[in-house]
């Protein structure tokens, strides 16, 4: 009996140490699109937030939970030329993850900002291959102060490597203005909760009719 109680408490001891999604920050981003001058980098570097996390650690429900704003002054955003109201961005992960959802830091001002746009993801960079994540609408921002709040995008999720952001319209009639932006990711590659807990169940069965099998007998593998 003891022993059986230390391997439970052992098996719902690797259960509850399983990792939930966290919040990770692409790595590169690139467009075709011409900017104002302003660093399209500053869109995936946590430049202007008020909060910062650690990607691929910090759980992402926690963090946005928290209401993370950003600053909208102009070396923390991005925006391209006037006039500019489509176009692509590319986002790279660093190497496949497992995403389900996309935080968006628009821009902080009510008459701008990215409003329809879709998602998608590839293996590769130029995206001979893709899979639609989805067609959203960003809520227009309302925040007379000029700071952005996250706005979260879900969908089934999806691996790959590079996530392509195609904007169709903005709000206001200057250009697409951007300040941030995240995702959600699962970890890869590891158990749910529940088969580590069948599958160490399994071999705690079999380890214990193998001890206590009758003297003579043939324990089964």
């Amino acid at each position: 009996m003891k022993t059986r109680m230390i391997l439970a408490a052992a098996v719902l001891g690797v259960a509850a140490t399983a990792h939930g999604a966290a919040i990770i920050q692409p790595v590169a981003v690139s467009t075709s699109l011409v900017g104002w001058g302003w660093d399209l980098n500053w869109t995936i570097n946590q430049a202007g937030l008020y909060q910062s996390y650690v990607s691929g650690v910090t759980d992402f429900d926690v963090f946005i939970g928290q209401g993370p704003r950003h600053d909208n002054n102009a070396f923390t955003t991005w925006a391209s030329t006037v006039g500019v109201s489509s176009g692509s961005l590319v986002f790279g992960l660093g190497g496949p993850a497992n995403i389900e959802s996309f935080a968006l830091w628009n821009r902080g001002f009510s008459q701008q900002g990215v409003r329809d746009f879709d998602l998608f993801i590839s293996d590769d960079a130029g995206f001979t291959t893709s899979t639609l994540l989805g067609s959203f609408t960003a809520p227009q921002q309302s925040s007379s102060s000029g700071t952005a709040v996250a706005q979260v995008f879900s969908f089934a999720a999806t691996t790959g490597s590079f996530v392509r952001m195609d904007i169709h319209n903005v709000y206001g009639t200057c250009c697409i203005s951007m300040s941030e932006v995240a995702f959600e990711a699962n970890p890869l590659n590891v158990p749910e909760p529940g088969s580590l807990l069948l599958g160490a169940t399994a071999l705690a069965l079999g380890g214990l009719r193998r001890r206590f099998a009758p003297v003579g007998l043939t324990s089964p593998v």
